[in-house]
């Protein structure tokens, strides 16, 4: 430590050593200790905050790859289901051959699309923890098992020519199997 000389002159400076007390010690080693706790807190909270990030972003995951995207695929269900079903019924209504022919490969795209949204479907049903999303969508199962073969049975009957056995059918067949299919579907997005 450097002291003047009492006169206030600066010419004659006396150089001491610094000399730390029992008092000192005890602060400085109690700041320290306190400096120490601190930074100790603020890894623990900083863990804890990585933790919960990284918890979040793994539940978000999980409802992203999960229940999101098996509710997409449900939505594209019906989707082409509906398309599918418009597609017949405007078989059974047309007489134009061109029109015909396009309704006819409407009906054969979205029954493709259909098969293809459904299967997804299904195997992302097995990956589902939960027993009732994987009994809902087998109930969209199999009702659109039943119910496909009948709208392609339609189609056939329709470009066959035989509108009257189409229109039966569709009637007393197609008409309730797809009410079942959009109402096991609905359930299923309640």
């Amino acid at each position: 430590m450097l002291r003047s000389v009492a006169d206030g002159s600066m010419q004659h400076l006396a150089l001491q050593p610094f000399r730390l007390d029992d008092t000192t010690m005890k602060t400085q080693h109690k700041l320290l200790a306190a400096f120490g706790v601190l930074a100790l807190l603020v890894l623990v909270t900083s863990g804890l905050g990585l933790r919960a990030a990284t918890t979040s972003h793994h539940a978000f995951s999980d409802y992203v790859d999960g229940a999101a995207y098996r509710m997409s695929l449900a939505n594209h269900v019906l989707d082409a289901t509906n398309a599918r079903a418009i597609a017949a019924r405007n078989l059974v209504l047309m007489d134009d051959p061109a029109r015909l022919a396009a309704e006819k490969e409407a009906v054969a795209r979205t029954h493709k699309a259909v098969g293809e949204y459904l299967a997804k479907l299904s195997e992302s049903a097995t990956k589902s923890a939960d027993p009732n999303v994987r009994d809902l969508i087998k109930a969209i199962v199999d009702v659109e098992s039943r119910y496909g073969p009948v709208a392609l049975d339609i189609v056939a009957k329709a470009t066959g020519g035989d509108r009257a056995a189409a229109i039966a059918k569709m009637n007393a067949e197609c008409l309730p199997l797809l009410a079942a299919l959009l109402k096991a579907g609905e359930t299923y997005l309640d």
